[in-house]
């Protein structure tokens, strides 16, 4: 599908083009937000998260910027065969074809559009990448992630390196990219009540 952009989703004020800045956490970390269902089963032990700030100058409301999203759904078919959207509604999961969203979604209005849950990846040995936003921007959150739209990718190999080579090459100056990743944890700390527990009994 052929992805045309408004000049006025570009260019801000004046005429100039503002730029949506992006941060990246290499690697787990405390922000409390948990790791999806569909990547715990699969063994996605790897997490990259890119992080869309939603304040821009030229923009009143928190902003999307739907570019950024679509080059990570371009991302997951450079790894994956198979490419599904994951919805979360009503506390109701699905999973539709990414095509078939992407033409429901060119008929919305734009005011209107959010990235859904998941973007999710499968290949000959299953899933491998699940690619699942974290809506910040709908409650604050901790410091790197305050008021963003973040896509953290999980996959059972490294992606931080590829994640960042795509987008530097998908940039076509609407993104101020940070150069490095923020360095998180390898893996996810247990839950508290598990760390809690693992204290009294050590």
């Amino acid at each position: 599908m052929t992805r045309v952009f408004a000049e006025s989703q570009i260019l801000g004020l004046g005429g100039i083009m503002e730029k949506t800045e992006v941060r990246f956490v290499d690697g787990f970390d405390d922000s409390g937000w948990p790791v999806p269902e569909p990547a715990k089963a699969a063994g996605l032990n790897h997490r990259f998260a890119v992080i869309q700030e939603t304040y821009r100058p030229d923009c009143v409301d928190m902003y999307f910027d739907e570019p950024l999203w679509f080059s990570m759904v371009d991302f997951a078919k450079t790894v994956a065969t198979d490419i599904r959207i994951g919805v979360l509604e009503k506390r109701k999961y699905r999973e539709v074809d990414v095509e078939a969203y992407l033409t429901t979604w060119s008929s919305t209005a734009h005011d209107d559009r959010d990235p859904p849950n998941f973007i999710l990846g499968r290949d000959l040995t299953g899933l491998n990448l699940v690619i699942g936003t974290e809506y910040w921007c709908r409650g604050g959150g901790p410091e790197d992630y305050h008021d963003s739209y973040t896509y953290a990718v999980y996959s059972k190999i490294p992606m931080g390196v590829s994640v960042m080579a795509h987008l530097a090459g998908a940039n076509s100056g609407g993104w101020d990219l940070a150069r490095e990743p923020i360095i998180g944890v390898i893996k996810p700390k247990p839950p508290i009540w598990q760390r809690i527990w693992n204290w009294l009994v050590g």
